[in-house]
């Protein structure tokens, strides 16, 4: 977090720190609030974004979740991307 408050680079001053994702696990509810488990992906550890390529298995409007399996307030603030 260094880099959002003391303006340091955010891959370090040294530019040599390795920036990782964090895991979420994506799951899609149909219009019949039916759940479909897609399965965990690594964010983007610069961005925080991800992607997975899924079919859906019937036709509609889907919402997808995606919350965080970081386990401490660290690793869930560590998941944003910089401002």
């Amino acid at each position: 977090m260094e880099y959002l408050h003391m303006q340091h680079p955010i891959d370090g001053i040294g530019h040599n720190a390795t920036i990782t994702g964090v895991p979420v696990t994506l799951t899609a509810i149909d219009a019949n609030n039916k759940v479909y488990d897609l399965g965990s992906v690594t964010t983007d550890g610069y961005y925080g974004t991800f992607s997975m390529a899924w079919t859906p298995p019937v036709e509609g409007t889907y919402k997808i979740i995606a919350p965080s399996l970081a386990t401490t307030p660290t690793a869930a603030l560590q998941q944003q991307p910089p401002c």
